[in-house]
């Protein structure tokens, strides 16, 4: 029972991640990005909102995969499918890290 519980409350979790990177993908809805939420009126009115939703969508689109295959594998019960999500959050790690320092200290010394 508490098995299928978390289950559903796992896959609700994928498919809500989901529907927000579907949105952010189409540029619509509340941007979910630092760099738009801590800036100020003026600098939001300027702001080229294009490459942030981009990396919202991608970011919510890989935490909807990873939770998809947690929700499978909470299934399954499989020993490969968890490394197989373990590679993912990695390599979404690095990308994260990568595009933070490509922001912030290559993109800004232009």
């Amino acid at each position: 029972m508490a098995k299928s519980i978390v289950f559903i409350v796992v896959l609700m979790l994928a498919v809500i991640c989901f529907f927000i990177s579907f949105l952010h993908w189409r540029e619509k809805g509340f941007l979910l990005n630092n760099t738009y939420i801590f800036a100020s009126k003026q600098e939001k009115e300027k702001m080229n909102k294009t490459p942030h939703y981009r990396q919202s969508a991608i970011v919510f689109s890989g935490l909807s995969l990873v939770l998809l295959l947690i929700a499978i594998d909470i299934i399954l019960e499989t020993e490969w499918l968890i490394w197989i999500i373990r590679l993912l959050e990695m390599s979404f790690i690095v990308w994260a890290i990568g595009s933070f320092i490509k922001k912030f200290f290559i993109d800004n010394d232009k």
